[in-house]
Protein backbone atom coordinates (compact mmCIF):
# COMPACT_ATOMS: atom_id res chain seq x y z
CA UNK A 1 0.00 0.00 0.00
CA UNK A 2 0.69 3.53 -0.70
CA UNK A 3 2.55 5.62 2.36
CA UNK A 4 2.15 9.38 2.24
CA UNK A 5 4.14 9.74 5.13
CA UNK A 6 7.48 11.50 4.26
CA UNK A 7 8.98 14.64 3.31
CA UNK A 8 8.22 17.36 0.48
CA UNK A 9 9.22 20.29 -1.40
CA UNK A 10 7.82 22.91 -4.12
CA UNK A 11 8.00 25.81 -6.12
CA UNK A 12 5.08 28.38 -7.13
CA UNK A 13 5.41 31.29 -9.73
CA UNK A 14 2.51 33.83 -10.82
CA UNK A 15 1.68 36.83 -11.80
CA UNK A 16 0.09 39.31 -9.09
CA UNK A 17 -2.57 42.35 -9.79
CA UNK A 18 -3.52 45.26 -7.86
CA UNK A 19 -6.12 48.00 -8.61
CA UNK A 20 -7.45 50.05 -5.72
CA UNK A 21 -8.52 53.68 -6.34
CA UNK A 22 -9.03 55.14 -2.69
CA UNK A 23 -11.76 58.40 -1.77
CA UNK A 24 -10.97 60.52 0.92
CA UNK A 25 -13.03 63.64 1.98
CA UNK A 26 -11.65 66.75 3.79
CA UNK A 27 -13.99 69.36 4.80
CA UNK A 28 -13.11 72.50 3.58
CA UNK A 29 -16.14 74.65 5.20
CA UNK A 30 -19.11 73.82 6.92
CA UNK A 31 -21.34 71.81 4.86
CA UNK A 32 -18.52 71.39 1.48
CA UNK A 33 -16.98 68.13 1.36
CA UNK A 34 -13.77 68.18 -1.30
CA UNK A 35 -13.14 64.46 -2.81
CA UNK A 36 -9.49 63.45 -2.59
CA UNK A 37 -9.39 60.31 -5.06
CA UNK A 38 -6.07 58.28 -5.45
CA UNK A 39 -4.97 55.41 -7.48
CA UNK A 40 -2.65 52.69 -5.94
CA UNK A 41 -2.01 50.11 -8.72
CA UNK A 42 1.15 47.39 -9.17
CA UNK A 43 1.56 44.66 -11.54
CA UNK A 44 4.21 41.98 -10.66
CA UNK A 45 5.72 38.52 -11.57
CA UNK A 46 5.93 36.40 -7.59
CA UNK A 47 7.61 33.44 -6.98
CA UNK A 48 7.89 31.03 -3.94
CA UNK A 49 8.76 27.87 -2.32
CA UNK A 50 7.23 25.44 0.11
CA UNK A 51 8.45 22.60 2.01
CA UNK A 52 7.00 20.18 4.79
CA UNK A 53 6.79 16.91 6.43
CA UNK A 54 3.31 14.57 6.20
CA UNK A 55 2.78 11.47 8.55
CA UNK A 56 0.11 9.04 7.68
CA UNK A 57 -1.95 7.96 10.74
CA UNK A 58 -4.27 5.48 9.19
CA UNK A 59 -5.32 4.50 5.96
CA UNK A 60 -7.78 7.24 5.32
CA UNK A 61 -5.83 10.07 7.81
CA UNK A 62 -3.28 12.24 6.96
CA UNK A 63 -1.41 15.18 9.34
CA UNK A 64 1.43 17.01 8.54
CA UNK A 65 3.64 20.52 8.59
CA UNK A 66 4.29 22.79 5.86
CA UNK A 67 5.96 26.43 5.90
CA UNK A 68 6.26 28.81 2.63
CA UNK A 69 7.34 31.75 1.58
CA UNK A 70 6.67 34.00 -1.37
CA UNK A 71 8.36 36.87 -2.93
CA UNK A 72 7.13 39.82 -5.30
CA UNK A 73 8.37 43.20 -5.73
CA UNK A 74 5.76 45.65 -4.51
CA UNK A 75 5.91 49.84 -5.51
CA UNK A 76 2.43 51.76 -6.20
CA UNK A 77 1.55 54.40 -8.92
Amino acid sequence: PRSWTGFYLGASGGMRREDHTWTTNSFGGIFSAIPNSQDFNDTTARFGGFVGYNFQIGPKLVAGIEGDFAWGKTSTG
